[in-house]
């Protein structure tokens, strides 16, 4: 028993060698050909495309060692090769070119550290470079060539710090700009070096403090502050200025979203209002209503009476029937009994004895149904006597009346007049609103039916008249968009025409029409910030302001 277990796993060990001496066999084989594969690619002088094969047949054979001393020397050869092309590039003062070249020369070679020293003495070539950028004031240029090295080179401390000294450097230069242009009131241009400062280095000294205060007077000179007050206006319709008054006070201008009524402060525009008339008038619709009425009775077949009369002939009918076959149903059983009586030995007697049985039993259901049918003839008779044979139908007509509408109509006039800072006339027009109320009438008419409908109308003359300032007020309203929408066009105006000659200036109305006008904003205000500033940000200019 031992011999046999024994013989059992000598025979799995046997399968097992099998399968490893395969594996090896199709691996080694495998290997071979991406080997021989590399050989032709590296006479073609295709050394990373071969460098590939020999990395696949190291995969495939991790013991040969003819493929890891092809990767080692194929490696050897593409960092030689790699450091003369950034020498040569370096000739050129391409120094992101020749950096990009000593960096691939140390990753195929680590080890050679000429490679290392010429990838240092390169970048340190390019530290120069944005030093003396710095040196001359240039921080976009000094930060440029940073950035650009600090990309090819992450982990490189000295590159790290040169350009974060760089950046607040630069962001001092821009702090003292932009408290000189806060000491001349120049907001927006403060506002965007601020901003500035801010993506840059985060906040450096009081800049969050002087951003918060450009922000404060740009968001003041954006409001367009209106001041609405009663003009000239006839005594009894001084109360109804007043509502139409507060009503305008609380409009809200879509167009606009930084008008403000009442001005807060000194207004940019003054309106006057005043209730110029307030009149009802009655318009009167007739129409037709219809009233139906019983204007007598006629004689017509009672239903149930024909029903009955109905019910009587069909069970007649069917009684005739019954008695047809309650004379046949004799008949057929004599003959079964005749059958029986005659049945020999050889006949089915069980058989014959439920034939005779059934033709009984069919009599016995025909008479059962008869006398229940002449039973229920006498019930309809009964009924039928009892029941008028005909019966008194209501004629109905219809009666056809006059239905007024009457319609009461409050119409109100409003005189608007809107004068700028220096009492020029901007608007002086007249704006109308109107509100109805309807009811229906009709006497009553009792000979028809006819029920009284009184006039009485769902709204007061007061609430008519309040209804109908609203409109008109809604109306005036229209006019302060018309007018931000001026003031609008104006700002950008003035920016235009100091673009070219006024920079400062031109840049202070560029940003205010940002802080005034929602949504995206004209391609002229982005391509000037992005030439003068080369700032383009326009969401972080505008800060916390709601499109």
């Amino acid at each position: 028993m031992k011999r046999k277990e024994y013989r059992l796993s000598t025979s799995g060990l046997l399968v097992a060698s099998s399968f490893v001496l395969l594996f090896q066999f199709f691996g080694c084989s495998g290997a071979s050909s991406h080997l021989q594969r590399g050989d032709e690619l590296i006479k073609a002088e295709l050394h990373e495309e071969a460098l590939e094969e020999y990395q696949t047949a190291a995969k495939l054979d991790p013991e040969n060692p003819e493929a890891r001393i092809r990767i080692a020397k194929v490696k050897q050869t593409l960092a030689a090769t790699a450091n003369e092309e950034g020498l040569s590039i370096l000739t050129m003062k391409d120094y992101a070119g020749a950096i990009a070249a000593f960096k691939r020369a140390v990753e195929f070679s680590p080890a050679d550290t000429s490679y290392k020293k010429n990838l240092s003495r390169t970048a340190k070539q390019v530290l120069v470079l944005g030093r003396k950028a710095l040196d001359k004031k240039e921080f976009k240029k000094a930060v440029s060539i940073f950035l650009k090295l600090r990309k090819q080179l992450p982990n490189d401390a000295e590159t790290k710090q040169a350009l974060e000294e760089t950046k607040v450097v630069w962001a001092k230069k821009l702090f003292e700009d932009a408290e000189q242009h806060l000491e001349r009131k120049l907001f927006g241009n403060a506002l965007i070096l601020l901003v500035r400062i801010n993506k840059m280095v985060g906040v450096y000294r009081s800049s969050a403090a002087m951003e918060a205060e450009a922000r404060g007077e740009l968001g003041a000179a954006a409001v367009f502050g209106i001041a609405v007050v009663p003009g000239k206006v006839k005594k009894r319709f001084t109360e109804a200025t007043g509502k139409v008054i507060l009503q305008l006070r609380r409009i809200k201008v879509e167009q606009c979203p930084t008008v403000s009524i009442p001005a807060e402060d000194e207004p940019r525009v003054k309106a006057q209002i005043a209730v110029t008339n307030i009149s009802f008038n009655q318009d009167k619709e007739i129409s037709t209503g219809e009233q139906k009425y019983q204007s007598g009775t006629r004689k017509v077949d009672n239903p149930k009476y024909l029903d009955l009369e109905k019910k009587i002939t069909g069970h007649r009918l069917r009684i005739a029937e019954l008695g047809e076959l309650l004379v046949e149903d004799v008949k057929i059983i004599e003959q079964a009994r005749q059958v029986f009586a005659d049945a020999g030995p050889s006949d089915d007697e069980e058989a014959l004895r439920t034939r005779l049985k059934g033709a009984e039993k069919l009599r016995g259901d025909h008479k059962t149904e008869l006398n229940q049918k002449e039973n229920e003839v006498v019930d309809f008779r009964n009924t039928l006597t009892k029941t008028p044979r005909k019966l008194d139908e209501p004629v109905f007509d219809v009666h056809r009346y006059d239905i007024t509408k009457v319609t009461r109509t409050a119409q109100v006039t409003v005189r608007i007049t809107v004068r700028d800072e220096g009492g020029v006339k901007l608007v002086e027009e007249e704006a109308s609103g109107s509100a109805s109320t309807s009811d229906s009438s009709n006497p009553a008419i009792r000979k028809y039916g006819v029920k009284a409908n009184p006039l009485k109308f769902p709204k007061t003359n007061d609430e008519l008249t309040e209804a109908a300032l609203e409109k008109a007020a809604a109306k005036s309203g229209k006019h302060f968009g018309g007018l931000c929408a001026r003031w609008h066009k104006e700002i950008l105006s003035r920016a235009r025409q100091a673009s070219n000659a006024a920079v400062i200036e031109a840049t202070e109305e560029y940003v205010l029409y940002l802080f005034v006008t929602p949504g995206e904003p004209p391609a002229e205000v982005v391509q000037f910030l992005k030439q003068q500033f080369e700032f383009s940000d326009i969401k972080a200019l505008r800060g916390n302001l709601k499109d």
